[in-house]
């Protein structure tokens, strides 16, 4: 027979009572995140979600593993798993539950000060009347700005952080609806609210479990955020990825930022088999990895992707002037070459020049979903890494719009070649290898459509 929760009996404690397991549950918002570091699988987790409401899911969680492990060292287990995934504050409170069985004493507090008696204010003196004020003048009311597209930058738009980023609400219903980006990287926390209801289909390049995409790095997780993460509020600000609306193809062929061309290999051609069976699979491959050395099947499988009408968008590579762009970035005519820029609109030291560069994206001071818990967002370190999902995701935005308004031009977009011509309507410069055409202002969307684009490529 299983133990009850009210009687279940551990090293650290005698008999632990029901509101010891309501205190300990309100220890564990994350939970989802602890369960999977105790071993439970996604479709036990997912079973303890379905038609509970967050309180109960911590305690169902609580009763799912004593029941699961005894009661001998359970609450030890649990402690262990705290400390591994660096919650230390939660660890010690539940370990002091256990250790006492009871809340600390209240602290007694200090007896009130007398505070000395008040001072008499001397009599006021009597004052003249006021003058009379003339009657306050209407003010006219402020009139609605349109959206400043003075410097070609996302406009301090998609620096991604809260509340710059949410200017791109301007361009909804916009969102990517309808449309799939496939992340070729580290993997993805799929237990993230940012990506409940957006991942379309997982699989791992790496180990034997293909099933096993959980991100132990948080470079997949933040990329894919970018792209398409959801709208929530961060610090009392809004946040959102580029694309909310997408649905994601997650493929991990890297457990740490070290890829293989062997496991990027295989990710593609999986990509084109699938797109063999249904040609919507997949629109666009964010592909934020890169080598010095080239790779001749990677180099075909871009080639017939691009045959297909997916757009293939790469990072250039942080390596700034010291070497040369990285490949597959450098496939320039098949793919979309994508540098780097601060919150300022220069082009960030660590971004790399050359002529096969088509466009800067912000690379700086960029915040995304973490990959260690199921809310908060994390700030991520610097790189074309994070510029490149940025632009995924823009993309997905102009496709919507293109087919929405006329499926013909949608199909012409469906191509790198057209596509850039879009992309540099939005763009700030003329073309030179340090920015490529410079910095991306999705906002100009509203000054110059992309259909005017395609029926007029030379606009």
């Amino acid at each position: 027979q299983q133990p009850s929760v009210g009687v279940s009996v551990d090293p650290l404690k005698g008999e632990i009572q029901d509101d010891d397991i309501q205190e300990i549950a309100g220890e564990l918002p994350n939970w989802q995140l602890v369960a999977k570091k105790l071993g439970m699988g996604y479709q036990v987790i997912e079973g303890i979600e379905t038609n509970r409401t967050p309180a109960e899911q911590r305690v169902a969680f609580l009763n799912k593993w004593i029941g699961k492990n005894g009661a001998a060292a359970t609450y030890e287990k649990l402690i262990e798993a705290l400390k591994s995934l660096g919650q230390q504050g939660a660890a010690e409170r539940i370990e002091r539950i256990c250790k006492q069985g009871q809340k600390p004493p209240p602290q007694l507090l200090p007896p009130p000060q007398l505070l000395p008696p008040p001072q008499l204010l001397p009599p006021s003196q009597p004052q003249p009347p006021p003058e009379p004020q003339p009657p306050p003048q209407p003010q006219p009311s402020p009139q609605p700005q349109p959206p400043d597209t003075s410097n070609g930058t996302f406009k301090n738009i998609p620096h991604n952080q809260p509340n710059v980023f949410w200017e791109l609400q301007k361009l909804r219903p916009l969102d990517g609806t309808g449309f799939t980006i496939a992340i070729l990287d580290t993997g993805i926390n799929v237990y993230h609210s940012d990506f409940k209801g957006k991942i379309k289909a997982v699989r791992s390049f790496v180990g034997q479990d293909s099933a096993n995409v959980i991100d132990s790095d948080g470079h997949g997780t933040s990329c894919a955020g970018i792209a398409a993460g959801g709208e929530q509020m961060c610090n009392g600000l809004h946040w959102s990825g580029v694309a909310p609306g997408v649905k994601i193809v997650v493929c991990k062929v890297a457990h740490s930022k070290i890829f293989e061309y062997k496991l990027v290999i295989e990710a593609l051609q999986f990509l084109l088999d699938q797109l063999q069976h249904d040609e919507s699979y997949v629109d666009v491959v964010s592909l934020s990895f890169g080598s010095k050395e080239s790779n001749d099947d990677v180099k075909q499988l871009i080639k017939q992707l691009k045959g297909l009408g997916v757009i293939i968008v790469c990072a250039a590579g942080n390596h700034g002037c010291t070497a040369d762009i990285n490949f597959p970035a450098r496939m320039m005519g098949d793919v979309l070459c994508i540098g780097a820029h601060d919150k300022l609109g220069n082009r960030s030291p660590f971004s790399p020049k050359g002529r096969e560069l088509a466009f800067l994206a912000p690379g700086e001071h960029i915040w995304a979903p973490s990959y260690q818990d199921v809310f908060s967002l994390t700030y991520v370190a610097d790189g074309t890494s994070f510029a490149a999902p940025a632009v995924a995701g823009l993309i997905c935005l102009i496709l919507q719009h293109l087919k929405e308004i006329d499926p013909t031009l949608y199909k012409k977009a469906r191509d790198v070649e057209m596509m850039t011509k879009i992309l540099k309507s939005l763009s700030s410069d003329m073309f030179d290898a340090e920015k490529g055409y410079g910095l991306l202002n999705p906002l100009k969307m509203l000054i110059i459509p992309p259909e005017n684009v395609v029926q007029n490529p030379n606009i």
